[in-house]
Formats: C-alpha cells, structure tokens, sequence
C-alpha cells in the first residue's frame, strides 16, 4: 500500500491550466451576470455548496417532505435556497437590503419573475462551467475499446453505458 498526496506535484504542475485542478486546489469560478435589475456576480457552485442548498433546502420545508409541497412551491424552495448559495454579490440596492437585513434571502423578493430571470441565468453559466469540466473522451469507438460492444444499447436509455464484464 502507497500513502501519497491527493494530487502529486507533477501532475499538479503539468494540470496547473486545467480547469478541475485548478477547481481542487481552492479556485473559484465566477461570472458577472447581467439582468434587468442590475449586474450580480455568481459562483460556480462546488459539490460543497450543493450540499448546503440540500441543507437550506431542507430547513425550509421545516421536515415537511417534499411531497407535500405543489411544485412551484418546492421549485420556489430550492430556486431561492441556489441564489442565497452562489449569488455573492449585486447592485447597490441589492447590497442595501442585505445591510438593512442580516438575514436577507432571495424569499425577500417580491417578483418571482426577477428570480426566474437571475436563476436561469445562473443555471447557464453552471452549465457552461460544468461542460469545461468534462475530460474529453479517450475512449475508442467500441465503448470501453473492446471491439464488437456497441457505445449504445436499445433505444439510447443507456447512451454510453458499457461493460468489459462477460456474462457467465
């Protein structure tokens, strides 16, 4: 058995440009949005900062399941508990309200339409980072370079699902 760093020097050096290394190591990714009411900076949300929208998430239905909730309740929910999560900063009037209210959330705001337009913006720039994040693929034609095993099976369900595995 080997104990080694999580990431070896060299691979740190020769990754130093990569996107997910640079992620690991403490980076963060942001974006200036622009939006009708102003321009907000957001944050790539790390697996970290998923969590704690569970979390906030959670606190909100005050352990009342989800189901319980219509969807564009819990759609509210989670879309406000994102923003409170990864919007770090706005325009003045945006940074007032957070002054006048230490515990301002995107709740406070009273058009539903404004945090739909910031959030699908947010969920954009998410999207495009998380693609960035993607390694290309090295794998041969054949799935897992095996020759005769199809990338897809039946009718797509299982897109780029294979397996060196044979069947007994």
């Amino acid at each position: 058995m080997e104990v080694t760093e999580e990431i070896r020097e060299e691979e740190d050096a020769e990754n130093s440009d990569d996107l997910f290394f640079q992620l690991l190591n403490g980076k963060t990714v942001r974006e200036k949005i622009p939006t009708t009411r102003g321009e907000f900076t957001v944050k790539f949300p790390k697996e970290k900062d998923i969590e704690r929208i569970g979390i906030i998430t959670a606190q909100r239905r005050m352990g009342i399941p989800a189901a319980s909730f219509d969807i564009n309740a819990e759609n509210s929910i989670y879309k406000c508990a994102v923003l409170d999560v990864i919007v770090e900063s706005g325009p003045r009037w945006y940074e007032n309200a957070k002054k006048k209210n230490e515990n301002f959330s995107w709740r406070d705001m009273p058009d539903a339409d404004f945090i739909n337009e910031v959030y699908a913006l947010a969920y954009s720039f998410r999207q495009t980072v998380q693609a960035k994040l993607k390694r290309p693929d090295k794998t041969p034609a054949g799935g897992d370079g095996q020759p005769g095993v199809e990338t897809d099976v039946g009718d797509g369900v299982f897109s780029g699902v294979a397996s060196p595995a044979k069947r007994a």
